[in-house]
């Protein structure tokens, strides 16, 4: 409902008389209508400020201004703001939630955001080009003491009139007294009125003591699983497409160069060399048939060319086919250890030239391979220091130091973000430890304080929920 407008009452004043005039009871009748559309107006701005002053929480209050002011405003649409740090919209009428990715919230976040200090206090008049109701109507929620809590932004098709915006004063300023109470309630008041008399100063004190304590300067760690791995393994692919027959090594065996590792579909190829052999044959039997009547016939001259290309051409098939055979048993190119998860999955795979089998790795030679969750991720730097738990040894500790670290986050064997990070061990000389051995690594970053190390997680979380 729309308060009466102040020009209606203008217009009566100086409407032009005119020679016929209304008898006493139509002015009786007329003048009652007026009264009951001013009692009716005083009515529901009294119940919705009787309304706003027993809402429990700060989204019921939200809520009842984006909806119940609609009402005595005439506005098609209300959005409501509250400051937190920057303004923030926390509810629009006619919707129970927000989607936060919506271009026209971020438009009018970045509409009111834009506003000086001093426009945000003070009621405005603003403009949307391209909205269904582009006329806006800032009006901020500003407390007695001069505080800014919030505003709300009234949005229509037309211009506000005078008694629309002293409208939404009166409002705002029953709104802004109404969140204060909350605020005040709910302990996040800037007032500090609660530091006066004794246990107040005590208090002080202990805070003091604490921000002291959270001040002392430590190294920034992060705990991360890690495991033992090969430091440049030699990789075994797949000499030519095929299926793995066999593998005919164990995880975790020595292996020297030329030891036989997987066989791959001896049979088919074994087949196909003795069919290339049965066709060289054949077409050396029709070369020589060639060769007998090409002294007699000219026919058998022609063929003779023929007969000795088909002969190359299945000469040749059979060198692909023998050297294919010979390809199907894979053997070690080095000495080392057998580096194999799963010997059952392999036999019976499919596989295509190049795709990795296994590897063969120098027992000698490891690295860590430490598995840094996203959530817990600092500045990994090469050369930072890594202390390395192994389960095997839990009471003693590796000194190791980064050598690179991913660059990307890739989804691990939980299906969870992490970095991968490498780091080598810092004393050469000590035992290397076994190839799979798992462990806890704890890598060690810059500086900073107590405070962070210890709230860095919900400092994070608080970050992104308000957006800075």
């Amino acid at each position: 409902m729309r308060p009466p407008s102040s020009r209606r009452s203008t217009d009566r004043l100086h409407r032009p008389e005119t020679s016929v005039r209304p008898d006493a009871d139509a002015q009786n009748t007329a003048a009652a209508l007026v009264m009951d559309e001013h009692t009716a107006f005083l009515e529901a701005l009294l119940g919705l400020e009787a309304e706003a002053r027993r809402v429990s929480r700060l989204q019921d209050l939200s809520f009842l201004i984006a909806n119940e002011t609609r009402r005595l405003t005439g506005a098609r649409q209300i959005f409501v703001f509250r400051k937190r740090g920057s303004m923030r919209m926390s509810a629009i009428s006619g919707l129970p939630r927000l989607d936060r990715n919506a271009a026209l919230i971020q438009q009018l976040e970045r509409l009111v955001g834009a506003l000086a200090p001093d426009q945000l206090e003070e009621t405005s008049v603003h403009e949307l080009a391209g909205h269904p109701f582009p006329q806006l109507l800032w009006q901020p929620l500003v407390t007695s003491e001069g505080r800014l809590l919030g505003g709300f932004l009234l949005a229509g098709e037309h211009a506000w009139d005078e008694a629309q915006v002293t409208l939404a004063r009166r409002l705002g300023d029953c709104y802004a007294h109404a969140m204060d109470a909350l605020l005040l309630k709910a302990g996040v008041s800037l007032r500090l009125g609660w530091l006066a008399g004794k246990r107040s100063r005590l208090a002080a004190l202990g805070i003091g003591a604490a921000l002291l304590i959270l001040a002392i300067p430590v190294r920034m760690s992060v705990l991360a699983p890690m495991e033992i791995s090969a430091h440049k393994p030699f990789v075994v692919a797949a000499p030519i497409d095929g299926v793995i027959e066999d593998v005919l090594v164990n995880p975790g065996d020595k292996v020297t160069e030329g030891t036989p590792l997987v066989r791959m579909g001896g049979v088919e190829l074994q087949n196909r060399v003795q069919l290339a052999r049965r066709e060289v044959q054949v077409a050396e039997a029709r070369l020589k048939k060639s060769n007998q009547l090409a002294f007699s016939d000219d026919e058998g001259r022609k063929e003779l060319s023929t007969a000795m290309a088909n002969l190359d051409l299945k000469r040749a098939e059979l060198r692909y086919a023998e050297d294919l055979f010979e390809r199907s048993s894979v053997r070690a190119e080095r000495d080392g250890v057998v580096v194999l998860s799963d010997k059952q999955a392999l036999i019976g795979k499919p596989v295509v030239t190049g795709e990795r089998i296994m590897q063969i790795a120098d027992p000698g030679e490891t690295e860590l391979v430490v598995r840094v969750p996203v959530r817990d991720a600092l500045v990994l730097k090469p050369g930072a220091r890594v202390k390395a738990f192994l389960d095997s040894d839990p009471l003693a500790s590796r000194e190791a130091k980064i050598l690179f670290a991913d660059y990307q986050a890739l989804p691990d064997s939980a299906n969870q973000l992490s970095f991968r990070v490498v780091a080598a061990f810092a004393d050469p000389t000590a035992p290397t430890p076994r190839l799979g051995v798992r462990g806890t690594a704890q890598i060690y970053g810059a500086r900073t304080v107590l405070g962070m190390y210890l709230f860095r997680r919900p400092l994070t979380a608080l970050r992104q929920w308000i957006g800075l």
